[in-house]
């Protein structure tokens, strides 16, 4: 069986109030993406700290408690 790329692209012209809905989640995933980076740096710190050299990177390891 062959897998077939397609893409589609779309040019949209938002108003006023779905562009602030647009910049709102693109705040949103900046806010996750930087708090998750630093979720990281401070477990591979720790991680450093009790002499284990590598860290894997995976949805069970970023997971906050």
């Amino acid at each position: 069986m062959k897998c077939v790329n397609q893409g589609l692209k779309v040019r949209l012209y938002p108003d006023e109030d779905m562009m602030n809905k647009i910049n709102q989640n693109i705040g949103n995933s900046r806010f996750t993406w930087n708090k998750l980076l630093e979720y990281y740096k401070e477990t591979y710190k720790l991680f450093k700290l009790h002499g284990y050299s590598k860290l894997k990177c995976n949805m069970t390891t970023l997971t906050p408690c």
